[in-house]
């Protein structure tokens, strides 16, 4: 049997067949993190590793989208420290006006085929219809994503 399109996707960036079973640990494109979660995130890396840089800012982004304007005062408060971190941190924030997180990550060229992309929302998955791994992330272990720029992933 032929290999599944992850098994390719993430073959071309190990440079090696994997099988069932395989523990990897996957280079990363983009790290994002959502209105929602994004707030936590950046407050986790910020308290784990005090004065440590992001891997890379110009990989890692905020992207809003379904909230927009926000409609709690909940959502408001977190896009307000998402802006405030992303400043801090210097990373790019596509804003309320900008459009849906995930289908951004296409239509700006960012999620490419066999591109890996991590964030904290559970629909990235749809990065797979372009050829693309894209995952979720838990709000509490996304520090070390931030800071490792790396994604551990087992085949079943």
């Amino acid at each position: 049997m032929g290999l599944t399109l992850i098994e390719k996707v993430v073959a071309s960036k190990v440079g090696r067949k994997v099988c069932t079973g395989d523990v990897l640990w996957l280079p990363l494109d983009f790290v994002t993190a959502r209105d929602f979660g994004g707030a936590s995130v950046l407050k986790n890396f910020r308290d784990a590793y005090t004065d440590a840089p992001v891997f890379s800012p110009e990989r890692v982004m905020f992207t809003f989208g379904c909230n927009a304007p926000a409609n709690t005062v909940g959502y408001a408060t977190n896009q307000m420290i998402c802006r405030e971190l992303a400043q801090e941190y210097g990373l790019r924030v596509y804003d309320v006006d900008a459009g849906i997180r995930s289908h951004l990550m296409i239509e700006m060229d960012y999620a490419l085929p066999g591109s890996r992309i991590i964030r904290t929302d559970s629909r990235y998955n749809i990065l797979g219809a372009i050829g693309a791994l894209g995952s979720e992330w838990a709000t509490l272990t996304s520090p070390s994503r931030l800071g490792l720029a790396r994604f551990g992933l087992k085949f079943r």
